[in-house]
Order: C-alpha cells, then sequence, then structure tokens
C-alpha cells in the first residue's frame, strides 16, 4: 500500500469490486485522498457532491484568518475648499458679467461707464442683466461667505473686517434693487437717490472691511500681503471720491474696476492666509477598518 494514499472504506460491495481487491490495484470505489485533490496521481479533481458527507465532515477546519478591511468612501470637497471654490467663480462671473455685458449694451464703455449703468433704468437688457449679472453675483458672494466664515481666523477688529465683507455682495445687491439712471447722474429719480447712498455706506463699508482684515494674526508673518489690503482698504474712499469727479469721467469706469481687481486680489489673499482647513463633513473621506472572521 502507498504510505501517502489513505484509503477510504467501500461504499458498496460487488463481484467485480472484490475481483479488484485482489489485483493490487485500487478499485474506483477505493480512490485515495490524493486523488480527491487532483494531486499526486495525474488524475482530476472530483466535484464537491462527489466526495463522501463524512468526508467532508471530518475535514480539519479552515484556519481563523483576521482580515482588515478598508473601506474609502468618497465625499463631497472639505469647507476651505469649497469657499475657494465659490470666490474663483464669483470672480470669473463678474469677469463674464463685464464683458458680456459692455458688448450687449450698445455704446457703453468700461473705461467711461459705471458697472451701475448695466442695467440702468430703460435701457437695453437692462432687465436681463439685472438677474443674471447683479442678482447671480450677489448670491455667489454670499455663498463663499457663508462657506468662508466659520473657518476664517479673526478676532477683535479683524472679525469686524470680516463680516464688514459683506459689503461686498451687497452692493451688487443694491445695483439690482435701486437701479441707477441712464447716466447714473448724481441727482434723480427715488431709485438713483438711494443708490447713490446706498452705494457710499457699500464702498466704504468694503474698504474698511480689507483694511480691519488684513490686522488678522495670520498676516503677521506676511508682511506684503498685509501691506497690500491695508493701501486697498485706502483706496477705496480715495477713488470713490475721485471717480464722480466730472473732470475723470472719461476715466471713471476704469478707476471703479480696478477697485474691483484690487478687491478681488484681497479676498484671494485672504482665503490663502487666514481660512483654517476645514473638515470634512461625515460623508466625506472616511476610512473605517472592520476586523472579520472568515
Amino acid at each position: 500500500m502507498n504510505s501517502t494514499a489513505l484509503w477510504l472504506a467501500p461504499v458498496a460491495h460487488s463481484p467485480a469490486s472484490r475481483s479488484s481487491l485482489f489485483s493490487g490495484q485500487p478499485h474506483e470505489r477505493f480512490k485515495p485522498l490524493s486523488w480527491l485533490a487532483g494531486r499526486g496521481t495525474g488524475t482530476q479533481p472530483c466535484h464537491q457532491a462527489d466526495v463522501p458527507r463524512a468526508l467532508r465532515a471530518a475535514r480539519p477546519a479552515a484556519p481563523v484568518k483576521r482580515q482588515a478591511t478598508i473601506r474609502i468612501a468618497w465625499g463631497p470637497m472639505d469647507r476651505s475648499q469649497l469657499a475657494r471654490l465659490l470666490l474663483v467663480t464669483s470672480i470669473l462671473y463678474v469677469i463674464g458679467f463685464y464683458f458680456i455685458g459692455s458688448a450687449l449694451k450698445p455704446g457703453y464703455s468700461q473705461l467711461s461707464n459705471f458697472v451701475s449703468e448695466y442695467n440702468a433704468t430703460a435701457t437695453p437688457w437692462a432687465g436681463t442683466l439685472t438677474y443674471a449679472g447683479f442678482l447671480a453675483t450677489a448670491a455667489l458672494l454670499s455663498c463663499f461667505l457663508v462657506a468662508a466664515a466659520p473657518l476664517a481666523q479673526v478676532s477683535g477688529v479683524s472679525r469686524l473686517g470680516f463680516w464688514l465683507l459683506w459689503s461686498v455682495p451687497a452692493s451688487y445687491l443694491l445695483g439690482a434693487l435701486f437701479p441707477c439712471d441712464a447716466g447714473c447722474p448724481a441727482e434723480g429719480s427715488t431709485s438713483q437717490i438711494l443708490h447713490n447712498a446706498l452705494s457710499v455706506l457699500a464702498y466704504l463699508g468694503m474698504g474698511v472691511g480689507v483694511a480691519l482684515v488684513s490686522l488678522a494674526p495670520g498676516f503677521s508673518s506676511f508682511k506684503l500681503r498685509r501691506a497690500f489690503m491695508l493701501l486697498t482698504g485706502i483706496a477705496f474712499p480715495v477713488v470713490f471720491v475721485a471717480m464722480v469727479q466730472p473732470d475723470l469721467a472719461p476715466w471713471r469706469g476704469l478707476l471703479q474696476r480696478s477697485l474691483d481687481a484690487a478687491l478681488a486680489a484681497s479676498l484671494i489673499l485672504l482665503v490663502f492666509t487666514i481660512l483654517a482647513p476645514g473638515r470634512r463633513t461625515p460623508q466625506g473621506v472616511a476610512q473605517q477598518f472592520r476586523k472579520e472572521t472568515g
């Protein structure tokens, strides 16, 4: 008998099986375990159904292995990334709004016309630019401030400055609620008077807000960034007074847009300087280690 083979008890007896016992060859009803496993005899492994139930029960249990499964669920971006995305989207949207609006309105010049004249009363495309331009921009900038507010590392006067930045979306909102008359004169309809008065408050709020935010502790290591934002804050009231002067009327549009560009740069410096990294939401990226037995 082959020492490496374990013989099984016969399942049934017949003359043929008894004759094969004395022939020295294993009968088909007496198969070694090596045949069952497909090793050593060259035969093909049998199907599990061919293995007697008692043999299957006698098999040693598979060793218990403890496995660690890593599950990674990809979710939304964190809050700081969302704030930066909303800011970049707002800036790009404003740029598109300015250029498309100037292309739509006959005789409009970005060098000499105020931004408020995009939707001046009784002018072409006023209604479309009110909703698609001013209101949409105010909504985007408001979403940015909502996303950034919990992450802004401000305190004291810099916290006040951050809240004054709500003057930025408010300036576009007042342009939608109180459109100016054609030419945006110093005097005119009730809407024009309210527009002028609220514009003074909005520009003052934007300038003071940018200047105070630059005093946040996070800017102490970035002297140039702080200096740029301080100068931007000081420039707001100065340039505002300059652009309403009659002698500078041919350039008032350029002056106003220069403030917009400085404001956009200041907001970019803000989000990359004093905006703390936000934690991911519970539906965000999470790694769970679960121990299983198998």
